[in-house]
């Protein structure tokens, strides 16, 4: 299930028309009580596996790893405490070094997000 909210969060082909994040969003909602609910069971997976998405060398896998977390933030807000939050933050952080590439600005409003939302 948190690779099914991973998932959920790639970022959109507007020429598409296939609708694989709608499956994978119906995957975590029909296997999860909530959102919220789902990632507080989930939150140690979903953090691991968006940190393991940020160290890749694919840059849209990383643009989708800070998607991820971002999303993490505004849904979980003040309930993103430790260990969680400052392992959220160092990985958006450490993925802000380095050259520009496409998909870099997710990273910036993840770490705007997490700043923002969680208090």
């Amino acid at each position: 299930l948190p690779l099914a909210y991973l998932a959920m969060h790639e970022a959109k082909n507007p020429e598409a028309k296939d609708k694989e994040s709608s499956v994978w969003e119906e995957v975590w909602l029909d296997a999860t009580p909530g959102t919220e609910a789902g990632l507080r069971l989930y939150m140690t997976e979903v953090v691991a596996l968006a940190q393991t998405a940020l160290d890749s060398q694919s840059w849209p896998m990383k643009a989708q790893g800070a998607a991820t977390l971002s999303a993490v933030a505004s849904k979980m807000q003040a309930q993103l405490g430790p260990p969680h939050l400052g392992v959220v933050l160092k990985a958006l952080i450490d993925g802000l070094a380095g050259r520009t590439w496409d998909g870099k600005e997710e990273l910036l409003k993840a770490v705007s997000t997490v700043c923002t939302s969680c208090k």
